[in-house]
């Protein structure tokens, strides 16, 4: 049921406070009023958690309407990744290594993501994606502007993030760093 939504960026993250989707909500929301060329894009949240609710009545009160779409928690989420303008990720807490942006990268999707853990080592800033610091709604806001309004940026990031994929998160180049990492251990 990956329906047309137009022209939508992704977020594909647990409903839980650290995974930062109310600043996602409220930079979205500066963005669309901010310009009316912006008035059909979507912002569309994939997932649940204890804050859906909360994050449903944010929109709302935001009187954001059908400008957020939640589906719920969706097996089929890689397609509605591939079909978006790029990914959101503005995890404001603990992070490991998200597998969202290493499948986001894979299909060849720019991602915005924080200076969090991992992230900034699956992310190369201004090359695959922006990186942005956590709980910063400004620079939230920035980079999906930049994103949105340069396409020729976010096509070449997209194939960039696509590549660094290729070089650093296949399968075997996984395992191969595993097994360098453990030998060297030893």
């Amino acid at each position: 049921d990956g329906a047309p939504l137009g022209r939508y960026m992704s977020m594909v993250a647990r409903f839980e406070e650290r995974k930062g989707h109310r600043y996602a909500i409220k930079a979205f929301k500066k963005i669309i009023e901010r310009d009316p060329s912006f008035n059909g894009l979507k912002l569309v949240l994939i997932g649940d958690g204890p804050l859906l609710e909360d994050m449903k009545s944010l929109a709302a009160s935001e009187r954001l309407g059908n400008s957020v779409i939640f589906t719920g928690h969706r097996n089929d989420y890689a397609g509605y990744v591939a079909s978006s303008v790029f990914l959101l990720n503005p995890s404001t807490g603990y992070e490991d290594l998200p597998y969202v942006i290493i499948e986001a990268m894979s299909l060849g999707v720019p991602v915005i993501g924080t200076d969090i853990a991992g992230i900034p080592e699956e992310i190369e800033d201004g090359v695959t994606g922006i990186v942005i610091p956590p709980k910063e709604q400004a620079s939230l806001e920035r980079a999906i502007l930049k994103l949105l309004s340069d396409e020729e940026a976010r096509t070449r990031m997209g194939k960039a993030a696509r590549e660094r994929f290729r070089e650093l998160f296949t399968m075997d180049k996984m395992v191969n760093s595993y097994l360098r990492l453990y030998g060297d251990a030893n």
